[in-house]
């Protein structure tokens, strides 16, 4: 009884790995991770050419649909190198995002319970498909109609000739396309404030008008005075914000 006692207790300390191994581990991860994003960012940078085109291309049809000649200008001899660097960045970060979350889950998975692997797996994936598909959104519908009110604002001053700078045009793009892919993350950061028992469900529910009112006011302080992109805004954020529901009764939280 005893030896089979010991084999038993042996096998079972097998199962947990000493701190050593953990650290070794975590240091084999980061390390393929950084080859990963060194790999992707030089990927980039090779290509940032044909990137920074693509993210011209909303500048250009603006212009073409407003009838004004003009082009993004340089004002220093590195500026156009030091932007296809930031793009380069930004583009492995981006890209980067799934192989991370493949590591954490490797990481993590010996610590995790099978219901918080579950909700693990689906939180993670679901975040990058909420967040990529807010910046696809953003690129091809919410760029154009906050530069081309920006733009039409400019033009109506007859003495200012039009020509930004390629590395503030850039910053913005970026800047809107990850803010409006943050805000696709609203039903996921609720699900995660209500499993840490920080929010109430019932709250939650009983403020759905507030929050549809909230959702409007918000719209019409960060969008271009147009009704109907205000309209389309609030209604996103209203959709994002019932999604959180499914998710908590999804995992019966």
């Amino acid at each position: 009884m005893l030896v089979d006692q010991n084999i038993k207790t042996k096998k079972t300390l097998k199962k947990y790995r000493t701190i050593k191994e953990h650290l070794i581990n975590l240091r084999l991860n980061v390390i393929i991770f950084l080859i990963y994003f060194a790999v992707i960012f030089f990927i980039s940078f090779y290509f940032s050419d044909y990137i920074m085109d693509f993210l011209i291309n909303p500048f250009k049809k603006l212009l073409e649909k407003n009838n004004y000649s003009s082009n993004l200008i340089a004002t220093s001899l590195t500026e156009n190198f030091f932007v296809a660097v930031k793009i380069s960045l930004y583009f492995a970060i981006l890209c980067v995002f799934p192989i991370l979350n493949i590591h954490i889950l490797m990481y993590l998975k010996e610590a995790l319970n099978k219901q918080e692997k579950k909700i693990f797996i689906v939180i993670s994936w679901l975040s990058l498909i909420l967040f990529y598909g807010g910046a696809i959104i953003c690129y091809y519908v919410f760029i154009n109609i906050i530069f081309d009110f920006f733009m039409k604002f400019s033009l109506t001053n007859l003495d200012v000739v039009l020509t930004p700078k390629i590395n503030d045009y850039i910053n913005s793009v970026m800047f809107f396309m990850i803010l409006v892919g943050v805000i696709f993350l609203i039903p996921i950061i609720i699900f995660l404030l209500v499993y840490l028992n920080i929010l109430n469900v019932e709250n939650l529910k009983n403020n759905r008008k507030l929050i549809i009112f909230l959702s409007f006011v918000i719209a019409a302080i960060v969008t271009p005075p147009d009704p109907f992109s205000q309209i389309i805004i609030a209604m996103l954020m209203w959709f994002l914000y019932e999604i959180s529901f499914i998710l908590i009764k999804y995992f019966k939280i």
